[in-house]
């Protein structure tokens, strides 16, 4: 992701992982990413269109791309989802 500080984790281990979304959770998928990883010297910040979790399932989404961050509460809740692809 454009501007990500986070030292990036790929899930190397074949088990696969559960995590319990917050019912408000909010979810942002990449508009712009043609242009925000365009090769010029100005690349666009990355624009997020929201998507409820409803929509997010049933077009698959979470399919589409291969960048996902989540972002959890204290109790350890997923409470956003932003969907990417690398550039």
């Amino acid at each position: 992701m454009v501007g990500n500080t986070d030292e990036a984790t790929e899930n190397a281990n074949p088990r696969l992982r559960s995590y319990r979304v917050s019912p408000d959770a909010e979810v942002l998928e990449i508009a712009n990413l043609s242009d925000a990883c365009s090769g010029n010297d100005n690349p666009e910040r990355p624009r997020w269109a929201r998507r409820s979790l409803a929509e997010t399932a049933d077009r698959k989404l979470y399919a589409e791309y291969d960048q996902t961050a989540l972002t959890f509460n204290a109790a350890g809740h997923v409470v956003r989802i932003r969907l990417s692809k690398a550039c």
